[in-house]
């Protein structure tokens, strides 16, 4: 009897959700999506790390109206799209440009929540397919990420639409999907490891032999047109392979003796791997998926059709570059963001047990809270909006010429040295690279950073570096190796403080050590 009634309740939903009220739902959902995201949107921090790579190739095609010549980045695509709204686009503040770079990262990332639906319905009912959508519209790490102006969003986007595409009945309307993954493929050389999952389904889809092979040609076609011109247009640059030349040379580093390189190599690279890949993907799957994606991956077993296969086949191969990322021991958690979309459908498929088993409207509200709420706090205590201070200390900083210590702040002193103003920014652009740089890498910086990371103390770090280091900056992180001199400044009589943060009731603790190397 109570299978029987949440079968006629599921029955009863479906037919009571027009169209209608779909789009009214998800006009919410995108809407209340993008306002979290300007929420946390602070307009006056500057761009930061891959960021500003991006920002400059695409100032350079807007100033230049061609792709940069001299050199190039590993992955252009985001700088290509940035280019044609800078090019439309006139202010005479760069930080205008920096934000509006933010701001499309943002709007992509919320226009997700559109494709995710449709392809969420691909598996599931429409009411199941919003709850697709509300959680890629509020998944905090994605929130977060979008704030960056780097090239995830887009990225993520175009991952959807091309299993949107691929999932298709239509064959012609199919073949988009690789056309899809070439541009994935410009934006993050990870999209391979889409086009291969891809494929090898086609050889695996019963049917004719015949048809199969000519369905491959054609789809390996359609990516080669997309992806190749700028492939060729890279090699002849610099030489610098994308996709597929990078995987070789990745294999070639990491099965060979290649220690001499600092390569992790052989089985030592398999346990960094190992070791590492969980760990971050238990970071990952807080506070949204930790509920759903265990039991999900489950029950994918349970429901083997071609989709679902496809949906495991493809988070093999997109593991790929998590994995290889961890066993090389790089920190960064958004390695998984790109497996967002698979993580949300094998959640959908717990929740639609969990639906079928009890009353499914009270489910919906606790799911529909959960989300939101969890959501709220976890960005709430991730994202640290009061960023002004690090900026007025960085200016504090870049006043004369130094040396120092690699600190939390420190990302944001390369843009203290950029021009304010769109005619002194132009000129940098107005002399020809000869030497395959970006602009950014020949401007020049008034302060050099030395990294700490293979030092134990500060004193084997000064001593190490004496004939370039002149000031030391802690902050007041337990963490950090350099907090004992932020609490103990006097047993250090050879560091002269220079500035003090907290004499200025700034919230954010620094202070400055000009370094007395005759003491």
């Amino acid at each position: 009897m109570s299978k029987k009634f949440n079968e006629q309740d599921n029955n009863l939903m479906k037919k009571v959700i027009p169209t209608k009220v779909i789009l009214f739902f998800l006009c919410i959902i995108v809407i209340a999506s993008f306002i979290t995201r300007i929420y946390f949107l602070n307009f006056e921090i500057p761009l930061t790390h891959d960021a500003l790579n991006y920002f400059f190739y695409a100032f350079d095609i807007k100033i230049n109206n061609q792709l940069p010549i001299n050199y190039s980045l590993a992955n252009p695509g985001w700088g290509i799209f940035l280019s044609i709204f800078f090019s439309y686009f006139e202010s005479q503040n760069i930080i205008d440009y920096m934000n509006l770079q933010k701001i499309f990262s943002i709007l992509i990332s919320t226009l997700t929540v559109l494709p995710m639906y449709l392809l969420c319905k691909k598996f599931f009912n429409k009411s199941y397919s919003l709850l697709g959508a509300l959680i890629i519209g509020f998944e905090p790490h994605l929130i977060q990420n979008s704030l960056l102006g780097i090239s995830d969003s887009l990225y993520i986007f175009l991952i959807v639409i091309s299993f949107l595409f691929y999932f298709n009945e239509n064959h012609r309307i199919k073949y988009i999907s690789f056309m899809i993954i070439g541009l994935c493929t410009i934006v993050r050389g990870e999209g391979i490891f889409i086009l291969f999952p891809f494929l090898l389904m086609i050889i695996l889809k019963p049917g004719r032999i015949k048809k199969r092979i000519l369905d491959i040609i054609i789809s390996g076609l359609i990516f080669s047109i997309v992806f190749l011109p700028i492939a060729f247009f890279q090699f002849e640059i610099n030489e610098s392979g994308m996709a597929f030349g990078r995987v070789v040379n990745t294999i070639e580093a990491h099965t060979i003796d290649s220690k001499n390189e600092g390569n992790i190599t052989g089985i030592d690279f398999i346990f960094s791997g190992i070791e590492n890949f969980p760990k971050y993907l238990g970071w990952n799957l807080v506070p949204t998926f930790l509920p759903f994606l265990p039991i999900g991956l489950v029950l994918m077993f349970k429901n083997w059709n071609y989709k679902i296969k496809t949906i495991f086949v493809s988070l093999i191969f997109m593991s790929l570059p998590p994995f290889y990322a961890y066993a090389i021991s790089i920190q960064d958690g958004r390695y998984f963001f790109f497996l967002y979309p698979i993580f949300i459908i094998l959640s959908i498929l717990t929740i639609e047990k969990i639906g079928n088993k009890f009353n499914k409207k009270i489910i919906f509200i606790v799911i529909i809270c959960f989300i939101i709420i969890s959501s709220g706090i976890y960005s709430g205590i991730k994202i640290d909006n009061n960023l002004e201070e690090q900026i007025f200390i960085s200016e504090i900083i870049s006043k004369t010429p130094k040396i120092i210590n690699d600190y939390g702040g420190s990302k944001y002193l390369e843009p203290q040295n950029f021009p304010k103003n769109l005619t002194e920014f132009k000129k940098l652009f107005e002399l020809e690279s000869t030497n395959n740089e970006s602009i950014r890498n020949q401007i020049p910086q008034k302060i050099s950073i030395i990294s700490m990371s293979d030092h134990q103390n500060i004193e084997d770090f000064i001593f190490s570096n004496k004939d370039d280091l002149t000031h030391i900056i802690v902050e007041n992180d337990q963490e950090s190796k350099l907090h004992d001199i932020f609490i103990n400044e006097k047993k250090y009589s050879y560091l002269e403080k220079e500035f003090d943060s907290s004499l200025e009731n700034y919230e954010y603790e620094v202070k400055i050590f000009r370094i007395n190397f005759e003491k």
